[in-house]
C-alpha cells in the first residue's frame, strides 16, 4: 500500500506543471534541497534557528534556519521517517518510522539517547507532552501510546479502535489528546486517565491530520476527503468548513494566534484560512510536489513546509510580512521626514551664521546640531565647526570685557570695604569708649532696658568687660529683677565674687551662693584674699556642704585649704585636703600633707580644751560672744541660727 502511495506521489510531481506558480511566493525565504527522498516530516526548534526533517531516505536532518545549510544528519532508522518532534526546550528531537521505533535524540551532539518499542506497526506520529518529559505516539496498530523519556516502556496504551491511527496531537495544557483516524472519525482522549471523551464525525475519508488551537478549545482537520474542518471541543460540533479543495489534505496546522488554519495536500500549494470568517486569505505556491507536513516556528514569523518534490520551502507568515511591510513603509516616511527636517535646520543655521551676533551664533550652532541629529553630511559638519569656531572667538571677547569689568568692580569693591572696616573699627573704638559710662548713667537714671542694651551692644562689639562699672552692672540686674540671671553673663569673675560679697552682708545667702556659681567661681580665683572672702561666705551660708563637693584644680583645692586653716576651721581644712587627695593622688604636696596632719593635731587639741573648759562661741555674722558648753540655738544680736557660731580664741 505504501509503495503504490509513492508512485502515485511521483507520477503527480512529474505531471505538475511549475510554471503556473501563485504571485504570492515572495513570501518564500529560502529552499532546503540537499534531501535524497521525498519530505515527509518537518518541525522547528524552540529558538526558531532549527528545523528539522525527516522522509523517504531514513535519515533524520537537522537544517540551520538562516542559511538553509545541513547541519547534522541523524542515522538509525531503518525505514521511512513518519514524524519529528523538538522538544520545548530544543534539548531532544524525537522521530517515528515506518520501522516501529522511536528514537529519542541529542539535538546538539546528533547522539541517539534511546529508542522506545512499543507499537507493533510503523509509526505515524509522535508528539511532545508541554512539560517536555513526555511523548504521545500514534501508529498503523490502532493505538496511542504514552511514554516518559526516561523509560523505554509506555506508561499507558489507549486502544482506539478505529484503525490504522494518522495523526496525534496534544492540547497546550498536556490534558487532551485528539487523534485522526482511518475510519473516518477524530476522537479526543483524556491524557490523564486514557477515556475517550468524544468521537467526531463529519468527514467522508480518512483524517490525515489533526492540530489544536492555541487556547486549546478548537481543533482543526484535515482529511482524504479534501475537506479541512473547525470543531468545537465544547459540544463536538462543526464550527467551519472549509470548502473548494478537491484534493486530499495530508497536514494541518493552527497558526500560533489562533486566528488561522494552514493546510497543505496532493495540490502541492499550503492553503490559509482565516477562522472568524472562513475566507482562504492565502495560498503559498511553489513545490512540484505534494506538501506532506507544516510547521510553525514558536513565534509564528516563519512557516516551513516539507514535500514529496524533496525540498522544504520556509516562508514569511503573511503577518509577519505584513509587519515587515509596514516598518519598511514607516521607515521610509521617517526617512523622508529626516530629510525635511535636516533640510529646514541646516538652512536656519546657515543663514544665522550670516549675521554672527552671539545670540546667532548660538542659534546656528543649536540649528547645525539639530540637522546633524537627522543627517550626517560634511557641508553640515563643515559649517557647524565654522560656527563653533566663531561663537568661541566672540565668547573670548566678551569674556575679557567682562574681565576688565570684573576687575574694575572688585577693586572698587575693595577700596568701599576698607572705608568700610576702617569706619566701622573707630565706630567700635569709640563706643568701647563710651558705652561703659553710657550704661552706668542709664543704669542710675533708672532707665534699665536702655542700659541693657547698651551693654548687650557693648558686648557684642568686644569691648572689653572689666571696664564696665561693677556696682551699676549690679544694680542694673537688680532693676530688671534678674539677679539670678547674672552668673551666667561672661564678667569677670571679681565682679561676681564681689556681688556674692554684697549678697551674703544682705543675708541673701542663697543668691551670694548662685554668684559663686554653686562653688565653680573658685577656679577663676588668682589671689589668697579671693579665697579668704570666699571662706568667710561660705561660712556666713551656713557651710552648706554641697559647695565643697566639686572637683576644682588642684591649686584651687590647695588655696581653699589654707584658706580655711586660716580661720581654723579645722573640718572643712581637711575636708579639702582630703578631695584633692581623692581627685589627684599624685598632685599631693608636702604643704597639703602638713595641713592635713596641722588640722587632724589641731582638732584633738580642740577636744581636749572641749572636755576641761567652757568654750566661748562667736557669732561669725555679729562677732557676739556666747560662753557654754554648747552654742546657743540663735544668735541674740542678729538671730542667726547655731551654725553661725564658731568656737572663739581664749
Amino acid at each position: 500500500m505504501k509503495i503504490i502511495f509513492l508512485c502515485i506521489c511521483f507520477l503527480g510531481a512529474y505531471v505538475y506543471n511549475p510554471d503556473a506558480l501563485s504571485g504570492q511566493e515572495s513570501l518564500l525565504m529560502k529552499t532546503l534541497k540537499e534531501n535524497s527522498g521525498l519530505i515527509y516530516a518537518i518541525a522547528f526548534s524552540s529558538d526558531a534557528k532549527y528545523v528539522a526533517s525527516g522522509g523517504v531516505d531514513t535519515f533524520v536532518r537537522i537544517w540551520r534556519a538562516e542559511d538553509g545549510s545541513c547541519v547534522k544528519m541523524l542515522k538509525g532508522h531503518k525505514s521511512f521517517i513518519n514524524s519529528v518532534a523538538f522538544s520545548p526546550d530544543g534539548a531532544i528531537l524525537a522521530s517515528a518510522g515506518e520501522d516501529g521505533a522511536i528514537k529519542l535524540w541529542n539535538a546538539e551532539t546528533g547522539d541517539c539517547i534511546r529508542t522506545l518499542k512499543g507499537h507493533n506497526d510503523p509509526v505515524s506520529s509522535v508528539v511532545f507532552f508541554p512539560d517536555g518529559g513526555r511523548i504521545a505516539s500514534a501508529s498503523n496498530d490502532g493505538t496511542i501510546k504514552l511514554w516518559r523519556l526516561k523509560s523505554k516502556a509506555p506508561y499507558k496504551t489507549i486502544k482506539t479502535r478505529s484503525g490504522y491511527v494518522y495523526s496525534v496531537a496534544v492540547s497546550s495544557d498536556g490534558t487532551r489528546l485528539a487523534s485522526g483516524n482511518a475510519d473516518r472519525t477524530i476522537k479526543t482522549w483524556n491524557a490523564e486517565s486514557g477515556l475517550r471523551e468524544t468521537t467526531f464525525e463529519g468527514h467522508l475519508d480518512a483524517v490525515n491530520s489533526v492540530s489544536f488551537s492555541r487556547t486549546a478549545n478548537y481543533l482543526a482537520s484535515g482529511s482524504e476527503d479534501g475537506a479541512v474542518k473547525v470543531w468545537r471541543l465544547s459540544d463536538g460540533i462543526c464550527v467551519k468548513t472549509f470548502a473548494g479543495q478537491n484534493h486530499p489534505i495530508f497536514t494541518v496546522s493552527y497558526s500560533p494566534d489562533g486566528n488561522y488554519v494552514f493546510a497543505g495536500g496532493s495540490d502541492n500549494i499550503v492553503s490559509a484560512w482565516r477562522v472568524s470568517d472562513g475566507n482562504l486569505t492565502r495560498t503559498f505556491s511553489g513545490h512540484n510536489g505534494q506538501v506532506k507536513s507544516l510547521a510553525f516556528s514558536p513565534d509564528g514569523k516563519y512557516l516551513a513546509s516539507g514535500s514529496f518534490d524533496k525540498t522544504i520551502k520556509l516562508w514569511l507568515t503573511p503577518w509577519e510580512a505584513e509587519r515587515r511591510d509596514r516598518e519598511a513603509k514607516e521607515k521610509d516616511a521617517m526617512e523622508v521626514e529626516r530629510n525635511k527636517n535636516y533640510d529646514l535646520h541646516y538652512s536656519a543655521g546657515v543663514q544665522l551664521l550670516s549675521s554672527p551676533t552671539r545670540e546667532n551664533l548660538e542659534k546656528a550652532v543649536a540649528e547645525l546640531t539639530q540637522a546633524l541629529s537627522y543627517k550626517a553630511t560634511n557641508a553640515c559638519k563643515e559649517k557647524l565647526n565654522e560656527a563653533v569656531n566663531a561663537q568661541r572667538r566672540k565668547e573670548e571677547q566678551i569674556k575679557r570685557r567682562i574681565k576688565l569689568s570684573i576687575e574694575g568692580a572688585i577693586a572698587l569693591s575693595i577700596l568701599l570695604l576698607i572705608v568700610w572696616v576702617v569706619a566701622g573699627a573707630k565706630k567700635k573704638a569709640r563706643l568701647r569708649r563710651t558705652l561703659p559710662d553710657a550704661i552706668k548713667s542709664e543704669t542710675l537714671s533708672g532707665s534699665y532696658e536702655t542700659a541693657l542694651r547698651l551693654y548687650v551692644e557693648y558686648k557684642a562689639i568686644g569691648g572689653d568687660l572689666q571696664n564696665l562699672p561693677q556696682d551699676e552692672l549690679l544694680e542694673l540686674y537688680r532693676g530688671l529683677q534678674a539677679l539670678n540671671e547674672l552668673p551666667k553673663e561672661n564678667i569677670p569673675y571679681n565682679f561676681l565674687l564681689s556681688y556674692a560679697v554684697t549678697m551674703a552682708n544682705e543675708s541673701n545667702y542663697k543668691l551670694a551662693l548662685i554668684m559663686l556659681r554653686s562653688g565653680r567661681l573658685l577656679n577663676e580665683f588668682k589671689t589668697p584674699g579671693e579665697f579668704d572672702t570666699f571662706v568667710e561666705i561660705y561660712g556666713k551660708a551656713g557651710r552648706p556642704e554641697n559647695l565643697l563637693m566639686l572637683k576644682l584644680n588642684p591649686s584651687t583645692y590647695s588655696a581653699l585649704a589654707e584658706a580655711f586653716f586660716k580661720v581654723k576651721d579645722y573640718d572643712d581644712c581637711e575636708k579639702v585636703c582630703a578631695l584633692k587627695k581623692q581627685f589627684y593622688p599624685d598632685k599631693m604636696s608636702p604643704r597639703d600633707a602638713e595641713l592635713l596632719s596641722a588640722c587632724q593635731k589641731n582638732r584633738e587639741e580642740l577636744q581636749e580644751l572641749k572636755k576641761n573648759a567652757v568654750p566661748k562661741w562667736r557669732c561669725i555674722n555679729c562677732g557676739y560672744i556666747h560662753k557654754a558648753r554648747e552654742a546657743p540655738e540663735s544668735c541674740p544680736g542678729c538671730m542667726h541660727p547655731r551654725e553661725h557660731f564658731q568656737i572663739a580664741e581664749n
